[in-house]
């Protein structure tokens, strides 16, 4: 089968690989699109500096796809089943298991390999897919499981106005996700035109070039001065999460869901979260929000967030406009042609 096999940072090949095996508590699923991820980029061009796998292997995580096998002791799922995957397993009996926090488990295995014809995912990972819900849109439901998340952090009330700082696919999910929640005024920081356009066409109150306005300011005149309720930083970057604490009003919240390099540090004023009863929180993947994220699906202007669908032969083609920004959603083909939807 083809596979995209990742050696190391910048270097991303499309090649013959062999097919998967699969054991008893295995599912076989050949998917019909893999969205190019932010974390994706971040593997590619930083290499072992970001990632946890160890090259050579395949990546890609955020698929849709039909089962082709199951393993023998399999009992959810059967051949010709639509479905999606969570991209790792917990152990469901560590102490942060135990306590819900299966995000942080320390023995949770990556469920990886999209970007081939066939990838395996473990039963407990596999998400059956409604009758009408399509594939290609399907292929959002993990990115969009991390945004639930984050919303669940945010703690959004009805009326409140917020800021997201990166207008790429997840501020965009973001976005569509707390103006249906009941947010009054939704304000877009992002640098790429074509990014900001579609935060506009999207219903944002407004759409920026931070580089070309105050925001701080521009907030502070959308709220009477007191400056955004919830803000999203949705970068990665130490001054996108500044600017983005600089925005919000005394006593709101901070929602860190860009992901930073880890080496990357930031000075904060104590006196300032002090004094202004700032709530700063990570939002770290998902937290159980797999089955809140599907129904969500439904809504057909998720449709728009996709901009390119490329075939695996053209996967390098993907990461670049997704590198670049020139985009919204990047989905891969990896079969070259996606199934009935």
């Amino acid at each position: 089968m083809k596979g995209a096999m990742f050696y190391g940072a910048h270097d991303l090949r499309v090649q013959d690989v062999p097919e998967p095996t699969l054991r008893a508590h295995e599912v076989a699923i050949r998917p019909a699109y893999t969205g190019i991820c932010g974390s994706d980029l971040h593997i590619l061009h930083r290499g072992a500096a970001f990632s946890a796998f160890k090259p050579p292997c395949i990546i890609g995580h955020e698929l849709s796809g039909v089962v082709s096998a199951v393993g023998a002791e399999v009992t959810t799922c059967a051949p010709g089943d639509r479905v999606t995957t969570v991209p790792w397993a917990q152990c469901s009996k560590c102490a942060y298991c135990r306590r819900g926090l299966v995000n942080h488990c320390p023995h949770k295995r990556a469920v990886t390999g999209a970007f081939a014809e066939i990838v395996v995912a473990p039963e407990s990972a596999v998400y059956r897919l409604a009758a009408d819900l399509p594939l290609r849109r399907a292929a959002l439901a993990e990115p969009l499981s991390c945004c639930v998340w984050a919303l669940d952090q945010a703690g959004l009330r009805t009326g409140e106005t917020v800021l997201i700082v990166g207008g790429g696919p997840i501020g965009l999910m973001l976005l569509l996700l707390a103006q249906w929640s009941g947010a009054a005024q939704t304000i877009v920081a992002e640098l790429s035109p074509v990014r900001r356009q579609l935060a506009a066409d999207l219903g944002a109150t407004a759409a920026v070039d931070p580089r070309d306005v105050d925001l701080t300011a521009l907030v502070h005149d959308h709220t009477d001065g007191l400056g955004a309720d919830v803000a999203f930083e949705a970068v990665g970057h130490p001054s996108a999460l500044r600017s983005t604490l600089d925005c919000v009003r005394h006593a709101g919240t901070v929602v860190v869901v860009g992901v930073a390099d880890p080496a990357a540090t930031l000075p904060l004023a104590p006196y300032d979260i002090y004094h202004r009863e700032l709530t700063l929180r990570g939002s770290f993947t998902r937290r159980l929000t797999y089955d809140r994220a599907l129904p969500w699906l439904r809504r057909a202007e998720f449709d728009r967030l996709i901009s390119h669908e490329l075939p695996l032969r053209d996967i390098l083609v993907g990461f670049d406009l997704a590198t670049r920004a020139q985009c919204g959603k990047v989905l891969i083909l990896p079969n070259d042609g996606p199934p009935a939807p």
